[in-house]
Order: structure tokens, then sequence, then C-alpha cells
């Protein structure tokens, strides 16, 4: 992930005294984010099982991040120009959660990975067959399957 580099260019950009290294933050902003999206787009629907819940999920995920452009409208306004401190800062304080979030769930997949590699969540066959015979589900056991490996 290249989130750092747009934190960089949103420090850039709110500690800058010339429009030049503004600019420059720009590039930092744009060289970290777009190159971020393809992969952050690829984590969930990879990490879940079944073409319905895979489905529900990523557009679930898009209209998420869709609300972005949003909240931008409301963030960057015309009153705060020509330096939008404001809107930089809390596009600065989303994208350092998206990098602690991104980080929690890389460690919590390599422990989920662990966790399943040593037997840990055998137990879910169990659960998921009492499920069935109990005509609560009907739909295959999916990501939740022992033998189902997290990407990180």
């Amino acid at each position: 992930m290249l989130l750092p580099l747009t934190i960089v260019g949103y420090v850039m950009g709110l500690v800058a005294t010339s429009n030049s290294m503004r600019y420059g933050g720009v590039f930092f902003m744009a060289a970290g984010i777009y190159p971020s999206v393809p992969s952050i787009l690829c984590i969930l629907p990879n990490n879940t099982a079944g073409l319905t819940k895979r489905s529900v999920v990523t557009a679930l995920q898009l209209m998420i991040a869709n609300c972005a452009g949003f909240i931008a409208t409301f963030i960057y306004t015309a009153d705060q120009k020509p330096h939008y401190r404001k809107g930089h800062s809390i596009a600065l304080a989303f994208v350092c959660l998206a990098w602690v979030m991104l980080a929690t769930n890389v460690i919590y997949c390599a422990w989920e990975n662990k966790a399943r590699a040593t037997g840990r969540r055998d137990s879910n066959i169990t659960k998921y067959e009492t499920l069935v015979r109990n005509g609560k589900t009907s739909a295959p056991i999916g990501d939740r399957a022992p033998d189902f490996k997290l990407t990180l």
C-alpha cells in the first residue's frame, strides 16, 4: 500500500508556504492514493466466499467508498481557499484511519490464517453441520471453512 505517500502529500499541503510545495504535495497524494484503490478494492472480495455474499460485500464496499465524494463537497468549501487547511486535515485524518484499519486487517488475517492452520477453527464444521441439520441454513460453509485462507 502506498497510503503513506498520500499522507506525506496532505502534510505537504498543510504546511506549504508556497504554491510549488502545494503542487508537489498533490503529486504525492495522487502517487499514493491511485495505486492503493485497486488493492483496497480487492482485499474484501478475495476474503469472502460465495457468489451472493461476495457480490453484496463488494456493493457495500463501493457504496461506502463513494460516500467520500459526498463528504468532500462539504469539507472543501470556498471560504477555505487558497489553502484548504480544514479540508486537507479531514482528508488526512481519513487516510490515516484507512492506513491503521488496513494494518489491523492484515494483522487479523495473519492471526486467523495461523488459527486455521493449527486447527483452532475445525469446530466451524461441526457448528455448520448442526445448522444444516436443524434446517437453519442451506448455504455452503464458504469463508468459515477451516481450510479457507484469507488473503493478506
